[in-house]
């Protein structure tokens, strides 16, 4: 089965059909939904794009996800399409006319699966010619119908020319410091005209250490320190279309112990002639054996070299995920200080990242933060600029967010306060480290006391 483009997006974490014996594929998918009381038939479609007569085939994707929907099915509306493309209907669809009733695919009662529809372009049909696919949930108790989806996407014929698409993405479980773990990836070619050699840009999270390859250069974004290391591997093979290459193994990587949670591996193909290198990257060689890239399956027929660009690049990317069982822990910093009464004294607090790296691109917040409550007797003069009061606490709190996207694992993230020391007092500060989404898995040091001595 082929591959259907898909957005960069969306979740990438299931593995699905293959597209060869050989080649396992992979595309994100929708967030599961717990069963509810109305029936729900939901699909997520994206738009698409197909080369023209005489190119491979090209699936079109579903993403289904139903619950308590009895006899749950889509109905697709591809009128607007005719004299454009033709899609081959799966096994158990029924036609009328320009509309096709599929029953949703197993596995998608409360969980999400795909449902791949082939489509080509017909003989005759314009370069830019397009039209709007049509997707409407339907089920035998459609209660007031308020979840059952209409989705609509628009397919697109595009001109002559190549549509190099990466097959290969996914999850590998259960990695650990220590591992060197491979990355697979596979190649197709989707369009009308050949290639005469690849470009792979492989980006590595930083804990990961890129095994070298005398075909790749490597290097660092030196405006966005954060991300890991960049890899420009380059490949000779004339890629046809219909034609399958894949790596023998994968992008090698070392596990270091800075990982933690989920690292990645991404990629991005696109033709040799006329590639581009990724900016902020100065690119050197680091040795090596070649890396290879074998033949999977033959182009059925040859086909013309073409140097025009990729046609469709929403299948260029994709994307492997690593899961690394390794500790997270963020350990609070306290702090203590004597004053007179009136006197502003500095107290310097904040979290230690002793654990494992984290990156604010996985948790999608901060990378790391701690909550500072001031010490009764105090009051806060001098506030640092990545700290604001918590209007949520009783007691008078700030919270420090970490400016970096990173929290590397043995930095330090400190802040300077200024306090004015208001009249004795019992009650010692406390700082409380927190990783703001990511897993701390031990609590035993995320609080730390901050003490001011009254002197006099």
């Amino acid at each position: 089965m082929n591959l259907a483009p898909a957005g960069r997006h969306l979740a990438r974490l299931a593995l699905t059909a293959t597209a060869t014996a050989a080649v396992t594929l992979s595309l994100g998918t929708a967030p599961s939904l717990a069963a509810a009381e109305e029936p729900r038939v939901w699909a997520f479609i994206e738009d698409m794009t197909v080369a023209p007569a005489g190119a491979p085939a090209k699936d079109f994707r579903l993403e289904v996800i139903t619950s308590e929907a009895v006899n749950p099915r889509l109905v697709i509306d591809v009128s607007d399409l005719t004299g454009l493309v033709s899609f081959a209907w799966p096994a158990g669809c029924t036609t009328q006319g320009a509309v096709a009733t599929c029953p949703a695919p197993p596995g998608s009662v409360d969980n999400n699966a795909p449902l791949f529809i082939p489509v080509t372009a017909v003989a005759g049909a314009p370069a830019g010619g397009h039209g709007t696919i049509r997707v409407r949930g339907d089920a035998d108790n459609p209660g007031d119908g308020s979840d059952l989806m209409d989705s609509d996407a628009v397919i697109t014929v595009s001109g002559d020319g190549p549509d190099l698409a990466g097959l290969a993405q996914g999850l590998i479980p259960d990695a650990k410091v220590g591992d060197r773990i491979y990355a697979p990836m596979a190649v197709t070619n989707f369009g009308n005209r050949a290639v005469k050699g690849i470009r792979v840009t492989v980006e590595f999270s930083k804990p990961l250490t890129p095994t070298p390859y005398a075909n790749c250069r490597y290097g660092h974004r030196t405006t966005f320190p954060e991300r890991g290391t960049v890899a420009v591997c380059d490949f000779a093979q004339r890629v046809d279309p219909g034609a399958v290459f894949k790596l023998s193994r994968g992008f090698g990587a070392l596990v270091t112990d800075a990982a933690v949670d989920h690292e990645v591996v991404e990629y991005t193909i696109a033709p040799l002639a006329g590639a581009g290198l990724p900016d902020g990257v100065v690119l050197a060689g680091r040795g090596g054996s070649r890396l290879p890239l074998v033949t999977v399956t033959s182009a059925p027929k040859r086909a013309k070299v073409s140097r025009a660009a990729d046609v469709d690049h929403a299948n260029d990317y994709r994307y492997w995920g690593f899961d690394v069982n390794n500790l997270s822990d963020v350990a609070a910093v306290g702090a203590s200080a004597s004053g007179s009464v009136g006197e502003t004294v500095r107290v310097e607090v904040g979290s230690r990242n002793v654990g494992g790296a984290i990156d604010f691109t996985r948790t999608g917040s901060s990378a790391g933060r701690f909550r500072f409550q001031l010490p009764g007797g105090t009051e806060a003069t001098d506030v640092p600029a990545d700290c604001r009061l918590d209007d949520e606490t009783q007691a008078v709190t700030y919270v420090c967010q970490l400016p970096s996207l990173y929290f590397d694992r043995g930095a330090t993230f400190l802040r300077t306060f200024g306090l004015v020391i208001t009249g004795p007092s019992y009650d010692a500060g406390a700082v409380f480290a927190d990783l703001d989404g990511a897993i701390d898995e031990d609590y035993t040091n995320d609080r730390a006391e901050v003490n001011v001595a009254v002197l006099g």
